[in-house]
């Protein structure tokens, strides 16, 4: 169901939930274009597409997801070693025989080292000052700061890359993720695409979640990227830096039968949600998902962000027997200013004991 406030202000999907997202968004809501809504809410999951554009848009609707990629990559890394085809020992020079590598300890590192952002390699590679110039000019003008770099090329900036930090801390890289998918799927003969789809995404029904390699690959049925001031922005690709977040399209659909499948226990590479090590203050890590404790329960979570979207989705695991059923949220928009309070907001409220 559509409808108007009259006001320029539209919904599709369950009302209810719309108002409620709008209560709790209303210091930011001026700021977005389009917001796509799943909350899983015990037995049943609702959506509410909202937003001040034509309604054109619902929870099939496909948006950019950013790093919400990441746990998906870690979901990858899990079912592989738990089918035999790695194990959590691999490492880079294992994935990558006969290549050569600036820096011993990148060959060293592990899949789980990658995984858990605790290889040591930098957030991204380094790049001389007019390197940094030219990106710090295409992240201020939206525009992709990662070049569209396919995966070979991914590749051998990684391994040309020294480490910037000691092995086992925490420090978030997307360097580390991209090179871990990449690598992955290339030790099995494949690409990055094809894996993470056989393996993840097809045996959840995420039919709409898919990585866009070029302009002609996006989904019809997207939501332009913007600025918060209104101006469209181009999608962010690059086939390298995919299993990081870049080029990846989802749906709320999609993303609930994740947390769906999560609840139950049901999702291929489930152990990656199993948290291995210290993260960010009031945080664990497991595979490519951040879990956090708060009010007897542990947070699922993951955030996104590219040069004109947001994206934010958790679930509660309660210890709670006053809670009936699983709570999860997805908050997906086509704007770049982020949704993670109203993500966490919007969860708080619907996984309180009274509810």
């Amino acid at each position: 169901m559509t409808s108007s406030s009259g006001t320029g202000h539209w919904v599709h999907g369950d009302g209810a939930l719309a108002e409620r997202v709008r209560a709790l968004d209303t210091p930011h809501a001026r700021h977005r274009q389009v917001l796509s809504v799943a909350l899983l809410d015990g037995e049943r999951t609702r959506f509410a597409t909202l937003g001040s554009r034509p309604p054109t848009a619902d929870e099939r609707t496909s948006f950019e997801i950013g790093s919400l990629a990441k746990p998906l990559t870690g979901m990858l890394l899990a079912h592989l070693t738990e089918t035999g085809r790695t194990s959590r020992d691999t490492t880079v020079a294992d994935l990558l025989p006969g290549r050569r590598f600036r820096d011993p300890a990148t060959a060293a590192a592990t899949v789980v080292d990658l995984a858990t952002h605790m290889s040591g390699l930098p957030r991204l590679p380094r790049r001389g000052p007019m390197g940094f110039l030219r990106g710090l000019r295409a992240a201020a003008g939206g525009g992709n700061p990662y070049n569209g770099l396919p995966a070979d090329q991914l590749i051998d900036k990684a391994l040309a890359t020294a480490s910037a930090g000691r092995r086992g801390k925490f420090a978030y890289s997307n360097l580390g993720m991209a090179l871990l998918g990449t690598a992955l799927a290339q030790s099995l003969g494949r690409d990055y695409p094809a894996v993470l789809h056989e393996y993840v995404l097809a045996p959840l029904s995420m039919n709409s979640t898919h990585v866009a390699s070029s302009p002609d690959t996006l989904p019809e049925y997207r939501a332009q990227p913007h600025f918060r001031d209104g101006t469209p922005v181009s999608p962010w690709l690059s086939v390298g830096y995919a299993p990081a977040g870049v080029g990846v399209w989802s749906t709320a659909e999609d993303m609930a039968r994740l947390l769906a499948a999560l609840a139950c226990g049901a999702a291929p590479g489930q152990s990656a949600t199993l948290p291995r090590a210290a993260a960010v203050p009031g945080n664990r890590i497991g595979l490519g998902w951040l879990v956090s404790e708060e009010h007897g329960r542990d947070r699922l979570w993951h955030n996104g962000a590219t040069g004109g979207s947001a994206s934010f989705l958790a679930l509660d695991r309660h210890r709670d027997p006053a809670v009936s059923g699983p709570r999860g949220v997805v908050v997906l928009s086509n704007t770049e200013y982020p949704v993670d309070g109203l993500g966490k907001a919007l969860l708080d409220e619907f996984s309180a004991p009274h509810h």
